[in-house]
């Protein structure tokens, strides 16, 4: 008998994962802000190098994010093109990009530096800049022609996605500001309202979470806190229960229920309308960043 020759070269091989599809390695530092545009075929994300600050975009091909039936080509025409992936920067002069959105054929970015820029994805160019909040920029959301804003200001911010028709003054962009966080403002969540609601709510409902520890519901229309429009008892329509800042919010349309969760491990679930509390779920022994709500099944 003598020994069998090992084969073992002491090199431990990669682990499968047969569940990943697609790993994107372009980075060299840490990404700040990820989103995906709604018809699948772009992520942008936002990052920080020694270069400066700046957002950097992908756009793959059909098929490639989220299953996208069409590409734009309009924006592979003016870009250019390595390896299926088209790139491009937008700078922020001060500060670092703390959140993005992509909205027809635009991006918009949020930055420490507390201003919005609107960016023009096929030739890169800054097409407006939003000034008014007085802090760093946490959240953005666009919703038809308008786009929200919540920052480190306490305040949430509506301003008009097309300026073309109004004058020069970047002030006039700003249609709205929603005051009545006592500390600074994160998640963001639009509902839309049905018609036969049977209330002035026309645009949907605006709701914010906090470091206050409250999500508050406001009407996109008037800017007012429903506290006001349902003329009811503050207590029930301010969300309050949590003890540390909400980092996220979702809402089940087929039963109008709002969940909230944040820094203390626990989410709850409530009547968007009334401000009843319904449930508490725990379980998470840390902070809880993002919740979704499915509707399979």
């Amino acid at each position: 008998m003598g020994c069998q020759p090992s084969t073992d070269s002491g090199a431990k091989k990669p682990k499968k994962q047969p569940h990943l599809l697609q790993e994107i390695k372009d980075h060299k530092s840490g990404i700040n802000c990820m989103v995906l545009s709604d018809d699948g075929s772009m992520l942008v994300t936002g990052v920080r190098r020694q270069d400066g600050p700046h957002v950097e975009y992908s756009l793959r091909p059909h098929g490639m994010f989220g299953g996208a039936r069409r590409t734009r080509r309009s924006f592979m025409d003016y870009l250019s093109k390595e390896d299926n992936i088209i790139r491009s920067k937008y700078d922020h002069l001060c500060g670092y990009i703390t959140c993005c959105a992509v909205h027809e054929q635009c991006v918009i970015t949020g930055s420490s530096d507390s201003s919005i820029r609107k960016w023009f994805i096929a030739t890169a160019e800054c097409q407006a800049i939003y000034v008014g909040h007085s802090s760093r920029i946490s959240r953005l959301l666009c919703v038809g022609q308008l786009i929200f804003s919540t920052s480190s200001d306490h305040t949430i911010r509506a301003w008009l996605f097309d300026l073309r028709e109004i004058s020069d003054d970047q002030g006039e962009a700003c249609i709205k500001v929603f005051q009545g966080h006592s500390k600074g403002t994160y998640p963001l969540l639009h509902v839309p309202m049905d018609e036969n609601a049977g209330l002035d709510l026309g645009a949907g409902v605006l709701v914010s979470g906090s470091a206050d520890c409250t999500a508050r519901s406001w009407s996109v229309d008037s800017g007012l806190c429903l506290k006001v429009i349902l003329q009811v008892d503050i207590s029930k329509t301010i969300f309050r229960g949590h003890t540390a800042p909400l980092n996220c919010l979702a809402y089940d349309d087929q039963k109008q229920t709002l969940y909230t969760a944040g820094g203390d491990g626990l989410i709850k679930s409530w009547n968007l309308m009334s401000g009843e509390a319904l449930k508490v779920l725990r379980g998470h022994e840390g902070p809880v960043f993002c919740i979704l709500v499915s509707k399979l099944g």
